[in-house]
């Protein structure tokens, strides 16, 4: 908290994500997720110019662990609702997400699941919809619960449920195999 409350401590941590070393976006993106555990964190990094944008940048073309930590940053920042929805806006966030879901770590895996999770609890559902039509989406997220690590499962899990409340996700969903009784 005490960091985040230091006059351009974020903006730096910012500017180090975009323009940095792999290294050094790496240990940003760091930073940021572990500041985004606190709540008055959450709505301060998201509204530092261009922080959610440099995120989804490294979630697509960063390291294997710069993308697993921007994907663990996103993640914690969506659990807020006003994050939830600027997030989904951010061009190619979703998408990002959904690639790492599928091809990434099995940690990055993991923290995809989260951040799509997390997304998904968007009241007004405009997100939920929005990661179910990200081509391989829905797909993604049931072969990470029938093939994924243990944490793996579980945060699909979560994101499917999420996903779920949706009535035309509900219907995608039960085409992909997911039972009825796990939709409950």
């Amino acid at each position: 908290v005490a960091i985040a409350k230091v006059e351009g401590a974020l903006a730096a941590l910012v500017a180090l994500l975009r323009n940095g070393s792999a290294v050094g976006k790496e240990k940003a993106a760091g930073a940021l997720w572990s500041l985004a555990v606190n709540a008055d964190n959450k709505v301060a990094i998201a509204k530092v110019e261009g922080a959610l944008a440099a995120l989804v940048a490294l979630l697509r073309e960063g390291s294997a662990v710069g993308k697993e930590k921007a994907a663990g940053a996103l993640g914690s920042l969506a659990a807020n609702a006003d994050n939830q929805v600027a997030i989904a806006k951010v061009d190619g966030a979703l998408a990002a997400l959904v690639a790492l879901l599928r091809d990434g770590s099995a940690a990055g895996k993991e923290y995809a699941a989260v951040a799509l999770k997390n997304l998904a609890i968007n009241d007004d559902n405009e997100v939920a919809i929005a990661i179910a039509k990200v081509d391989g989406a829905l797909a993604a997220l049931v072969a990470l619960l029938r093939n994924g690590s243990v944490v793996g499962k579980e945060k699909a899990a979560g994101a499917l449920k999420n996903l779920a409340f949706n009535a035309d996700n509900k219907k995608l969903l039960l085409k992909l195999g997911y039972t009825a009784g796990t939709l409950a």
